[in-house]
């Protein structure tokens, strides 16, 4: 499932599972930060720093056996879980084809506090994936935070890294 450059979109009480291995979506996969093969992409399929989405929510989902991803989601404005647009999802068993990222957690793109200060993430359970349950990786703010996540029989729990230099806080 692939939300990209939308408004105004709920994603709730779905299950995708068994995501069959395809090369491309419309052949922009050449310049994919993530993969054609992940279970719900939101806001980050081409790339999470050029699309843009405005109110989407990805609520009480299960992706299981997706070969690279299972989700990405983009985060929320710090010390603010009532802005939180993701909640109740549920990865597993992504493993398949050299992957196992369970959730892959980016900025969202329509807030500069979140792309410049903190952004964060929280209640997100992963488990059985072949890499990490739950990961942010890149340029991004300074502080990133993962609250109340769950993870059980990955390879690893969380990742959180960025390719900026200085004083980062995680």
């Amino acid at each position: 499932m692939m939300i990209s450059n939308v408004k105004n979109v709920t994603v709730d009480r779905n299950v995708v599972a068994h995501i069959a291995t395809r090369a491309s979506l419309g052949g922009e996969a050449g310049a994919s930060a993530v993969d054609p093969e992940c279970g719900i992409c939101t806001c980050s399929y081409v790339s999470w720093t050029t699309e843009y989405c405005i109110n989407v929510r990805i609520t009480n989902n299960i992706v299981a056996g997706a070969h690279w991803i299972g989700m990405t989601l983009p985060g929320y404005r710090c010390g603010k879980p009532e802005l939180s647009n993701h909640f109740g999802n549920v990865v597993h068993s992504v493993n398949r084809g050299g992957g196992g990222y369970g959730a892959a957690i980016h900025p969202d793109r329509t807030d500069t506090e979140q792309l410049l200060t903190c952004f964060e993430s929280s209640g997100i359970i992963t488990y059985k994936n072949g890499l990490t349950g739950t990961v942010f990786g890149g340029a991004g703010p300074q502080h990133v935070v993962f609250k109340n996540m769950t993870g059980i029989d990955n390879a690893r729990g969380l990742y959180v890294g960025s390719s900026k230099s200085g004083d980062l806080e995680y």
